[in-house]
């Protein structure tokens, strides 16, 4: 079963985007952090709480 985007933060300013992914296969919660179009792989964050994703793109788009 494929991943499934949830949710996109985003901080224009600094064209910073976080994407959360809910996987198909294990029901964790996937948060990706692309700067200007590129994705930052040290910045993955895997959790099993939809709440604590959510809080975490937050805080990547906006350091």
């Amino acid at each position: 079963m494929p991943d499934r985007l949830l949710h996109i933060a985003h901080f224009d300013g600094r064209k910073r985007r976080a994407f959360v992914y809910r996987c198909g296969s294990t029901g964790e919660y996937r948060v990706e952090l692309w700067v200007g179009g590129l994705r930052r792989y040290e910045a993955d964050y895997w959790t099993e709480d939809h709440g604590d994703a959510l809080r975490t793109a937050a805080a990547m788009v906006s350091a």
